[in-house]
């Protein structure tokens, strides 16, 4: 309707009346002039609102489409009305903003925004959560729970640097006129409740370096267009349901800082010897995927690599010695690649093959590390007498595995270590008295071993410290009980910090003073 534009020009006419009525009286002109006015003013308005109209149809609307094409209360067409009835920043088809000015509009009414300021008659460069440069929009922001589609019109804003539409309920799929934003350096569309597949078209967008579209629904395969975002330095497309294996083009993504693809499940096939060339990259995270194969020697090229996470995978072979290489690494967790999801239930079961052979001696120049989380595997051989060397050592799982020998005293080194966890291996020998210097130790977990020999004194210590769960079950300890540990669990049990603490102690030979199990020592 172009209702609204006709009143103002009406107004605009009738001045002109009076004007010209006026000029008549005194001249003693013919009144017919004004109605002429008037009627020359009506057919402007019309003109300009179908010069408006073809622009937006030519230059905005996608698929060849005209408004014709569109139901009269498609968001579109109520867009339209509004900047031809009712925006009162009266525009025409030349002017430079007309085309941003029609897409925030149409989010306006697409996302159902309750905004302040919104479609109003100030420059949307002010509208809230709208940036612009030189006055053309290149920053769009929302975060307040909205719902709707992208509109593929989003395409023709083609000077839009960064498109934040995160922890919202946008629905849909990702249009693919996305890849006509060639300025886009960040998109961010995280938390929703996006779903299909990542269009092809995604590639085209040559200056992103931000690209975070995790915690969707998405479905498909990562495209091989993906590997030419070559200045892209961030890249999240975790917690999807994303399918088939990783393409090699990854390896061109060389300024990439940031990979996370966890929490797909369904990512299979390997890990491509080609993520040795991201020597940017800093942090790997594909936990909660279906990946097979080895892990690539190729690994150890990445020399400023800090997070390593290859969890609850099918990865199997022998941990690389290259791992060695990886000197800024801090925390790396390849644990439970002997489970498999059951897509019936969701629950996990214990499958072959997994990773195997022993720990390499090479993990004892990780001198950074503060995460070693190598549970839920098919590991053997002993504990590297390296592992000393680990100083930096906040959390060492290596629980359910097949390790045999004993625990090396060089354990005693690890000042900083908080959770030692290597129950349910074949550990023999006695505890090094060593452990006792651990006094940062809040987490002993050691049962389910084959450990022989008297509890050293020096646990007691311990537990007076922070030494909060203590669990030897079902090991072969033999001897008198210490009454130094007994003592320190009786005074421990009277602190109210103490609350969630266990001492287990079952299940061994003891021969006298053994107290009973304390807290949660269930299985």
């Amino acid at each position: 309707t172009i209702a609204g534009r006709k009143i103002h020009i009406a107004l605009l006419g009738l001045v002109a009346l009076i004007l010209i009525s006026i000029t008549a009286a005194l001249t003693k002109t013919s009144t017919s002039t004004a109605s002429g006015v008037a009627l020359n003013a009506s057919e402007i308005a019309i003109q300009v609102d179908k010069a408006i109209t073809n622009d937006l149809e030519m230059h905005v609307l996608t698929g060849n489409k005209s408004f014709y094409d569109y139901p009269d209360f498609d968001t579109r067409n109520l867009a339209l009305n509004w900047i031809l009835d009712e925006d009162p920043m009266i525009l025409s088809a030349s002017d430079s903003n007309l085309r941003q000015r029609y897409v925030l509009a149409l989010l306006s009414l697409e996302f159902e925004l309750s905004r302040p300021g919104w479609l109003s008659g100030r420059s949307e460069c002010f509208w809230k959560g709208v940036s612009c440069h030189n006055g053309k929009v290149n920053k769009i922001t929302f975060d307040e729970y909205l719902i709707g589609t992208l509109p593929p019109e989003i395409g023709s804003l083609h000077s839009l640097t960064s498109l934040e539409l995160n922890w919202n309920s946008l629905t849909g799929s990702l249009p693919t006129e996305i890849g006509s934003l060639h300025n886009l350096t960040s998109l961010d569309l995280k938390n929703n409740s996006l779903t299909g597949t990542l269009p092809t078209e995604i590639g085209s967008l040559r200056s992103l370096t931000l690209l975070d579209l995790s915690q969707n629904s998405l479905t498909g395969s990562l495209p091989t267009e993906v590997g030419s975002l070559q200045n892209l330095d961030y890249l999240d497309l975790s917690w999807n349901s994303l399918t088939g294996s990783l393409p090699t083009e990854v390896g061109s993504l060389f300024n990439l800082i940031f990979l996370h693809l966890s929490w797909n499940y369904y990512l299979t096939g390997t890990l491509p010897t080609e993520i040795g060339s991201l020597h940017n990259l800093e942090y790997l995270d594909l936990d909660q995927n279906s990946l097979t194969g080895s892990l690539p020697t190729e690994i150890g090229s990445l020399h400023n690599l800090a997070v390593l996470h290859l969890s609850m995978n099918s990865l199997t072979g022998s941990l690389p010695t290259e791992i060695g290489s990886l000197r800024n690494l801090t925390s790396l967790d390849l644990s439970g690649n002997n489970l498999k999801r059951q897509l019936a239930d969701g629950n996990w079961q214990f499958t072959q093959p997994s990773l195997t052979g022993s720990l390499p001696t090479e993990i004892g120049s990780l001198h950074n590390l503060a995460v070693l989380h190598l549970s839920i595997n098919s590991l053997t051989g002993s504990l590297p007498t390296e592992i000393g060397n680990l100083r930096s050592l906040l959390y060492f799982y290596l629980n359910k595995n097949s390790l045999t020998g004993s625990l090396p005293t060089e354990i005693g080194s690890l000042r900083n270590l908080a959770h030692l966890s290597l129950y349910e291996n074949s550990l023999t020998g006695s505890l090094p008295t060593e452990i006792g210097s651990l006094h940062s130790l809040t987490d002993l977990s050691l049962y389910e071993n084959l450990l022989t020999g008297s509890l050293p004194t020096e646990i007691g210590d311990l537990i007076l410290a922070n030494l909060r769960t203590l669990d030897i079950r079902s090991n072969k300890f033999t001897g008198v009980f210490p009454e130094s540990i007994s003592n320190a669990i009786q005074i421990s049990d009277s602190d109210d910090d103490w609350y969630d603490a266990s001492f287990c102690f079952s299940g061994n030979n003891f021969t006298a003073n053994v107290p009973e199990d304390f807290g949660d020592c269930d299985y």
